[in-house]
């Protein structure tokens, strides 16, 4: 009697290994991990008041993202994942965090999908909303190790960016009775640009 228990206990143990081994293979082949490095091409830049373009500023930059995704469906995956931005021409760095979903609209042609990558960019001095949407290619070489191209509209929101005021500070009634003060100011600058990424899929 307890060799057919111990026997029916088993087989239990075993049917839930298997069952588990499957589960951890099956989610292994859906679990990707993508490492991206993007240009920025900026092409409008509002803050305190004032527009820029590419003509009256360098508003490029560069980024790194990294991000562990999921395919949920054979064309839609979705993910979290961080990344190092930096741009210039005013200096802005920040540190996004953002949770991204891909689709793949195109069943005959399943390399190509169109993502969007929503979340806040944090830091200790500047810090705001980031939102982008763009297109992409993956060609994978391996079962876990592809290329990866983007080409994407990217919108970035700056808070509390720094800037200051040089004026006069009178203290007598003579021409040359002044001194100069420095006043600093804090406003929200909005950024518009393109970016070219190109990157690995494990």
């Amino acid at each position: 009697m307890n060799r057919i228990f111990y026997m029916g206990k088993l087989r239990l143990v075993l049917v839930f290994c298997l069952v588990l081994g499957n589960s951890s293979t099956l989610f292994a082949q859906k679990f990707h991990f993508d490492v991206d490095y993007y240009r920025y091409y900026g092409f409008k830049e509002k803050w305190n008041g004032a527009s820029f373009d590419e003509s009256s500023a360098k508003l490029g930059g560069w980024g790194i993202h990294l991000v562990p995704r999921y395919d949920i469906t054979p064309s839609l995956s979705a993910g979290v994942g961080v990344g190092i931005t930096a741009y210039k021409s005013p200096d802005h760095g920040s540190i996004p965090f953002f949770a991204t979903l891909r689709y793949k609209p195109l069943k005959n042609f399943s390399d190509f999908y169109t993502f969007t990558d929503l979340g806040y960019s944090a830091r200790t001095e500047v810090a705001g909303f980031t939102g982008t949407a763009g297109v992409g290619y993956t060609h994978m070489f391996a079962k876990h190790f592809g290329i990866n191209f983007q080409l994407a509209y990217n919108y970035r929101r700056f808070n509390n960016i720094s800037y200051y005021v040089v004026k006069p500070e009178y203290y007598g009634e003579g021409e040359d009775d002044y001194g100069w003060v420095i006043d600093k100011y804090e406003t929200t600058g909005f950024l518009h640009s393109l970016s070219l990424g190109v990157g690995v899929t494990f």
